[in-house]
């Protein structure tokens, strides 16, 4: 999953968890974003989490001034995946064409279930819409760009295939499940602030039956040759392996 946008935590992960080989940042926009308001995160029962971030980031010029730096100052030796989030094609292409010279991959956010309507899963649930935007990516650069899919759909097979073809060089997944409302049980109120209606997206030990499901769906549809990075629901290094024997 996501981690992070601040250098020195992907820096301090690359140096002192060897087992980890990919490291992805949280998603960068055109603009510095600063998310929602808190609480932004709920523990609705023991590993299992709501959260609605409202994809805060410090905007591209930022980002990738940090991402420089840290480049420079600290030979990684993790893969670096750049995650993106844009609600436009147009804004899309700027991300790629900024980040492409500093990361090993880019990540595409189609699929952030509780954003607002454009972005996220509003492309990711339309294999349409995947086609249009993976198209256009791909002319803009040679850099490895990999898609990451919602689970909120009934035919993430398909969509992965759409964007196999239109130019994704393999699939990532899954994002955040739902979103639902988290109520606090005593004043019966949101507990999550988030604008669009106090919803959040399930993480945890409660994703993982969909992550594997969703994620066998998409190997069968593509084939076995074609890399997936997997995530949901892992919190044990059992759990890592029955994503990893889906292959």
């Amino acid at each position: 999953g996501i981690f992070t946008t601040k250098p020195s935590l992907i820096e301090w992960v690359d140096k002192n968890i060897p087992e980890i080989e990919l490291i992805t940042s949280k998603s960068y926009q055109v603009k510095p974003n600063p998310g929602n308001k808190g609480p932004i995160i709920v523990e609705h029962s023991v590993g299992n989490f709501g959260n609605a971030v409202g994809l805060r980031n410090p905007g591209m010029d930022k980002g990738h001034e940090d991402l420089v730096e840290l480049r420079e100052n600290h030979n990684l030796r993790s893969y670096l995946n750049v995650s993106l989030s844009a609600n436009s094609i147009n804004d899309f292409i700027k991300l790629v064409l900024k980040f492409e010279d500093i990361a090993d991959i880019l990540e595409l956010n189609f699929s952030c279930p509780h954003a607002k309507k454009g972005f996220g899963s509003s492309i990711g649930s339309d294999a349409k819409i995947v086609q249009e935007y993976m198209e256009e990516l791909r002319k803009t650069t040679k850099t490895l760009l990999i898609p990451k899919l919602t689970p909120n759909v009934d035919n993430i097979g398909e969509i992965a295939i759409t964007a196999l073809n239109a130019g994704a060089d393999g699939i990532s997944g899954i994002n955040t499940a739902d979103p639902i409302v988290y109520i606090e049980p005593n004043s019966r109120k949101p507990i999550l602030y988030n604008p669009n209606a106090h919803k959040g997206g399930k993480s945890g030990e409660w994703i993982k039956k969909l992550t594997l499901e969703k994620l066998k769906e998409v190997r069968e549809a593509i084939g076995p040759n074609i890399p997936i990075i997997g995530m949901g629901g892992i919190t044990t290094g059992q759990d890592v392996r029955e994503i990893r024997d889906l292959d």
